[in-house]
């Protein structure tokens, strides 16, 4: 009888299995907006690297890259998102001693590349803030140049 009330009571848990709920967080797949960019790019210059700018869903609303670039050298750097507007997402490029020496925001509106002449090389910061509003946490980005 004993016997029978543990072989019941194991069955009975081994066939529960408790309902996990999730919210996912949409996947960035950065590729098709970094080949957007890299098809826009302005002639003359030259692709370099690409980012992937996953906020995983706003867990991250900043996130920062470190690049050394090189003096006499243009450099642009584009964003696409997913919408057609690069609209909340602020890049800023920053010097080595943390500077900033470049952004995409002016006068109110988000511009969907910046350009930089650079003077010194040495190590900048590439820094991607998705700002309060937006619902869109994916982009591509491409840093180029021209001599």
């Amino acid at each position: 009888m004993v016997l029978n009330f543990f072989t019941v009571f194991f069955v009975s848990l081994l066939g529960f299995t408790p309902k996990i709920e999730t919210s996912p967080i949409a996947l960035c797949d950065g590729k098709p907006l970094i080949d957007k960019c890299i098809q826009t790019l302005p002639a003359g210059y030259i692709f370099s690297k690409s980012y992937t700018v996953d906020g995983q869903g706003g867990a991250k609303k900043v996130l920062e890259y470190v690049q050394v670039l090189n003096a006499n050298t243009t450099y642009l750097i584009s964003i696409a998102k997913g919408q057609t507007s690069v609209d909340k997402l602020v890049i800023r490029l920053k010097d080595a001693t943390g500077k900033e020496v470049a952004n995409n925001y002016n006068q109110g509106k988000y511009y969907a590349a910046i350009a930089f002449a650079c003077k010194q090389t040495n190590k900048y910061t590439i820094t991607y803030t998705f700002e309060t509003g937006t619902n869109d946490f994916c982009a591509g980005s491409v840093l180029a140049f021209k001599r």
